[in-house]
């Protein structure tokens, strides 16, 4: 049976963009769906998944450059468009941990323009680190190595030290290919 390929964990956007996908369209319901920890783990084995699906928002970025554009492009052989669709992201959080003041801050890097707009306005440089997915950037965040982070607001609740500087509501772009 064909499977939908996409960002993991169960708490990433991509995750619920697939539920969603699954529940408005009945040609989808019966796929299970495979998370993967990056996207970059799927375009590096497409040849794997022939025959399967792969869903991934249009604003995807990696650390090393890759983004969706550059893919739509480099993998035309192996990957054909069935459908897009848009959803609201889950809100996502500007944070800070106020007992941090290692000018850190850790995110996936599609947000990066979000962080280069808060350093324009607190004008601060910070430095940035990685992570495949929101819900990584949260968990490194609360372990109090950074003093700034980027991610889901589904599960964060601020306290003590932690405490949000913004809130945003976007919307993307999902981009369901079948494999070939």
């Amino acid at each position: 049976m064909a499977t939908i390929h996409t960002l993991g964990p169960k708490t990433t956007d991509s995750y619920q963009a697939a539920k969603h996908l699954q529940d408005e369209d009945p040609d989808y319901r019966a796929l299970t769906i495979t998370l993967h920890e990056n996207f970059e783990n799927v375009y590096q084995h497409l040849t794997d998944f022939i025959g399967d699906y792969f869903l991934v928002p249009t604003a995807y970025q990696s650390d090393n450059g890759d983004s969706w554009t550059r893919n739509n492009y480099r993998y035309l052989d192996h990957l054909t468009i069935q459908t897009t669709f848009f959803l609201p992201t889950m809100p996502m959080l500007l944070t800070e941990n106020q007992a941090i003041k290692n000018k850190k801050a850790i995110l996936h890097p599609a947000t990066t323009e979000l962080i280069q707009q808060y350093m324009v306005d607190s004008h601060q440089n910070l430095i940035i680190d990685f992570v495949p997915s929101k819900p990584l950037a949260q968990k490194a965040f609360e372990k109090g190595h950074y003093q700034y982070a980027i991610f889901s607001q589904q599960s964060f609740l601020p306290h003590d030290s932690l405490t949000i500087i913004k809130e945003y509501h976007p919307e993307m772009v999902w981009c369901l290919y079948q494999i070939k």
